[in-house]
C-alpha cells in the first residue's frame, strides 16, 4: 500500500517499533496486552501526536468490518484455585473459581496436524521470539464476587473456548491440563492476579450462572461468517483390494456425530462445524457410492473413507 505524499503512515511506523507491533496484533486477536506493550504504545503516541488519530481511525474501520454479537456459553467444568499474592482488593489465599465454558459460535484454533498440537502442549512449537505457533482462542469474563459453601468470599471468572476444543479436553487429560493452564495464565494477565497451580476440579459444571460473552466476527456483505478450516488428507489407491481410501486428519474432533460425508461421482465432500474438505477422485476409476464405508478413529482423530470400485472398473 502506497502512502499519499505529505501523509505519514502512523500505524506502519508503530508496527515497526519493537513491542508495539505485538501490542497491535494482540489487541486485534483479543489477546492480553501486557503493561510493557501499553507503555511502549503510550510512549510512541506521546512522541507522535498524529498517531492517536490514526489508531482511532483504524479502530473505527475494525468496528465496521467486524460484527459484535453476544452469546451465552455452555457450562463445562470448574477449576478451583486460590490467590498466591495479595492485591489492593483481594487477600492472599482467596479462593478463585474458573468456569471452563464452551460454545460452537466462538473462533476455533487454526488448522494443525496432531504432531503440531502435541508439540504445542509440550511448549516446543514456538516462533523465534518464543511465541506459540499454535494457539487456542479464549475469551474471559470479568471477575465476579461470590461465596463458597461455607459462606466465605471468593472470586468467579468464566473462560470460553470453542466446543470442539472443550470436547477434546474431555477425552484427553494432557490437553485438558493445557487448557486449564492457558485459562489461569489469561486470568492472571487480564486481571493482574497471581494464581496457584495447585488446583482441583469440583464436581460441578459451573460456579453460579455463567456470564454472556461479547465476541466479534469478520463481517462480509452484512453477514458474520466463520471460516471453516481445510484439514490435511491422504488418498491411497489399493488395486489389489479394489478400493480407494481417503484418510482425513481432524485433530480437534472428538466424535463422528457432526461429520457429514457426501460421495459424488468425482469427489468426496467432508463437512464439519470446524472443517470442510472436497477430495477429487481419479476420473478413470468408478467407485460404488452405495457401498462406501466411513470410520472415525477417536485415538488418532482420523476419518477413513473407504470407496470400493464398481464391478468392471479399473
Amino acid at each position: 500500500m502506497t502512502t499519499p505524499t505529505g501523509e505519514t503512515n502512523h500505524l506502519a511506523a508503530l508496527s515497526s517499533i519493537p513491542g508495539a507491533g505485538d501490542a497491535l496484533a494482540a489487541a486485534a486477536n483479543g489477546e492480553p496486552v501486557t503493561d510493557e506493550m501499553r507503555a511502549i504504545m503510550q510512549a510512541a503516541i506521546e512522541s507522535d501526536p498524529g498517531l492517536q488519530k490514526s489508531l482511532l481511525e483504524a479502530m473505527q474501520r475494525e468496528h465496521v468490518e467486524r460484527e459484535k454479537s453476544e452469546i451465552t456459553p455452555l457450562r463445562g467444568y470448574v477449576v478451583k484455585t486460590a490467590l498466591t499474592k495479595s492485591t489492593e482488593s483481594y487477600p492472599s489465599g482467596l479462593k478463585v473459581f474458573v468456569n471452563m465454558t464452551h460454545s460452537p459460535y466462538v473462533p476455533a484454533p487454526p488448522v494443525a496436524t496432531e504432531d503440531e498440537i502435541k508439540r504445542a502442549l509440550k511448549g516446543e512449537a514456538t516462533t523465534e521470539d518464543g511465541k506459540p505457533t499454535w494457539r487456542v482462542p479464549m475469551s474471559l469474563s470479568g471477575l465476579r464476587d461470590d461465596s463458597d459453601k461455607a459462606g466465605r468470599a471468593c472470586l468467579v471468572v468464566d473462560a470460553l473456548v470453542h466446543s470442539d476444543v472443550h470436547e477434546r479436553g474431555e477425552a484427553d487429560w494432557d490437553f485438558k491440563v493445557f487448557l486449564i493452564e492457558l485459562a489461569l495464565e489469561w486470568v492472571e494477565e487480564k486481571h493482574k492476579l497471581s494464581l496457584s497451580r495447585d488446583f482441583s476440579l469440583p464436581k460441578m459444571k459451573s460456579k453460579g450462572a455463567v456470564a454472556p460473552h461479547t465476541i466479534y466476527r469478520p463481517q462480509r456483505a452484512g453477514i458474520a461468517t466463520a471460516t471453516k478450516q481445510r484439514p490435511t488428507y491422504t488418498l491411497r489407491r489399493d488395486a489389489a483390494r479394489r478400493h480407494v481410501v481417503v484418510s482425513v486428519a481432524l485433530p480437534l474432533v472428538y466424535t463422528a456425530e457432526k461429520i457429514d460425508v457426501d460421495i459424488e461421482p468425482a469427489r468426496v465432500d467432508i463437512d464439519h462445524p470446524l472443517y470442510a474438505l472436497s477430495v477429487p477422485l481419479d476420473p478413470l476409476v468408478d467407485v460404488d457410492a452405495e457401498k462406501c464405508d466411513a470410520v472415525f478413529d477417536k485415538a488418532t482423530r482420523t476419518l477413513a473413507v473407504t470407496l470400493p470400485y464398481l464391478a468392471g472398473s479399473a
